[in-house]
């Protein structure tokens, strides 16, 4: 992993509320780190070129199957 402190982080919350997958879901999706913009600022592509940090959701193309699955899911 790239951030093992984060997965011990969740891993231990994930204990500490009663196995609650829905609760560990709920921690990860409300994050600061999942909200932020698929759009990179203009510092964050010059100073991590390889999103590394990910400091921003790397935008990739859906083949039509990948489209039609996401249409009926």
């Amino acid at each position: 992993p790239t951030h093992p402190e984060l997965l011990d982080h969740l891993a231990t919350r994930f204990v500490a509320d009663g196995w609650s997958v829905k609760a560990l879901h709920r921690r990860i999706v409300l994050s600061n780190t999942y909200q932020v913009s698929s759009v990179p600022p203009a510092n964050a592509r010059a100073a991590d070129p390889d999103n590394r940090l990910l400091s921003h959701f790397p935008r990739r193309r859906l083949d039509l199957e990948q489209v039609r699955d996401s249409l009926f899911a």
